[in-house]
């Protein structure tokens, strides 16, 4: 089966997801209020964007650098045109700042606002950041016009060195796409990255191997590294580690184990409902990496529903386990997603997959769209884009098995929760992608 290249950087999420029939549709539309539901948790809403310069739209999640909280919105910033991708602005790097005393307000302070072309435009993925305090990340437009809205870039955002001072921007590498539409060449549309040993490792759903006949240009995308150059100013180096050959293609964050090898969510393999995959790094300098496949889920209904379409976002526990979240399948048809645990071989052999737990589609929730995130006693943490009182909801699951919806969605609170963030309090952090006061999106703190 062909893989469809979408061009335009706002559809990210239809491309993502077209094999199962409920492919994502964004757009700013204007709801009424609607009462809280809570279940015993404190919930909070630190911010609610309100578009224009604020920023709209944070599609992904957050981190914590030094107890301040930063994130992407994949619109807004600049208030006229995002040149050859939107009307609705280029999108924004934002920082939350805790209140000085207990009970006061947050405050958001948008350091970068892209203005397209070039720059770069729509983040739609979490910035990661480097010991120092640096920002990274991606912009999945812009950049090279060698792709119809532009290839997309990996940026860097420098503190200040003093207070209040602006961040300092730097462009570190700009795709380029497969201008021709056949053969392998540069990737495009990136999506998260990591940082690992001082360089950045990503992987992008376009570009990589390309083929084009009569009913299209269809390209796979690939995972890559960005290495930083030996002298200061000079450019960054990139690498592509693996590019996916039909019908498979790529599109999760990366994540590492102890040994060095990534993982990745990815497309297609063997069954049609997504896999997930690996690199192992090479033995000398210089080797090719190596790719294989961990697991391939089966979906399909039944007994053998494993799950469907893994989402992004894997994380490991301390002994090697690797937990996530399918959009679609398990044993509650027609199929309300998953929370599943990869357990490794003790020697040779495949990974164990296991179903820790199936949604039902009801106030539990419906169609996880991030992975969820893991604390030291094993309890899981994440988020659906739909159930709860219809809107999503932030659930718990416990080392046991127990799911606990801690918070449902209202309008009023938020719309489509993304990945979650977790302090050394218990504290859970996320955005919305809509919904709140303007419509535009919130930030949210919840205490379970």
């Amino acid at each position: 089966m062909k893989t469809p290249t979408i061009p335009i950087a706002s559809e990210r999420r239809t491309q993502q997801y077209r094999f199962h029939a409920r492919g994502f549709e964004f757009g700013l539309m204007i709801f009424l209020l609607a009462a809280s539901a809570a279940y015993g948790q404190t919930f909070e809403v630190l911010h609610n964007f309100t578009g224009g310069s604020d920023g709209a739209a944070p599609y992904a999640g957050l981190i914590d650098v030094h107890g301040r909280l930063y994130g992407t919105t994949s619109l807004g910033g600049i208030t006229a045109l995002c040149p050859g991708v939107n009307s609705h602005g280029c999108g924004t790097v934002f920082e939350l700042t805790p209140p000085a005393a207990a009970g006061g307000a947050w405050t958001e302070t948008v350091i970068y606002r892209f203005q397209g072309g070039d720059d770069g435009a729509v983040p739609q993925e979490a910035v990661t950041a480097d010991s120092a305090g640096n920002l990274y990340g991606t912009t999945s437009a812009g950049g090279l016009a060698s792709c119809p809205a532009g290839c997309g870039t990996v940026f860097e955002l420098q503190p200040p060195a003093a207070p209040g001072a602006a961040w300092t921007k730097t462009l570190l590498y700009s795709f380029r796409g497969v201008p021709s539409g056949n053969g392998n060449g540069d990737l495009a549309t990136p999506t998260g990255l990591v940082v690992k040993d001082g360089n950045l490792f990503g992987s992008a759903y376009g570009g990589g191997y390309c083929e084009t006949d009569e009913t299209g240009t269809y390209c796979y995308g690939g995972i890559y590294r960005l290495s930083p150059p030996s002298t200061a100013g000079a450019p960054w180096t990139e690498h592509i580690l693996y590019r996916f050959q039909p019908p498979d293609w790529g599109y999760g964050t990366p994540v590492f184990d102890q040994a060095g090898n990534l993982y990745t969510s990815a497309g297609w393999g063997q069954f049609g409902f997504g896999m997930i995959f690996t690199l192992h790094p090479p033995v000398t300098d210089g080797a090719p990496w190596t790719g294989s496949v961990v697991y391939s889920f089966q979906g399909g209904g039944g007994s053998r529903d494993d799950g469907a379409f893994p989402c992004d976002g894997l994380v490991f526990d301390d002994s090697g386990r690797l937990y996530g979240a399918t959009l679609g399948g398990g044993l509650n048809q027609p199929g309300f997603g998953t929370v599943f645990q990869l357990r490794p071989p003790d020697s040779s052999g495949p990974w164990t997959e296991s179903v820790l737990y199936a949604f039902a589609g009801g106030s539990d929730g419906d169609s996880p769209s991030y992975g969820p995130i893991i604390d030291s006693a094993g309890n899981l943490y994440g988020t659906t884009s739909q159930g709860g009182d219809g809107l999503g909801n932030v659930f718990e699951l416990s080392a046991q098995g127990q799911e606990t919806s801690l918070h449902a969605f209202t309008r009023s609170d938020g719309i489509e929760p993304s990945g979650l963030l977790r302090d050394k309090s218990g504290n859970l952090y996320g955005t919305t992608q809509a919904g709140g006061n303007a419509n535009f999106g919130t930030v949210f703190k919840l205490t379970p």
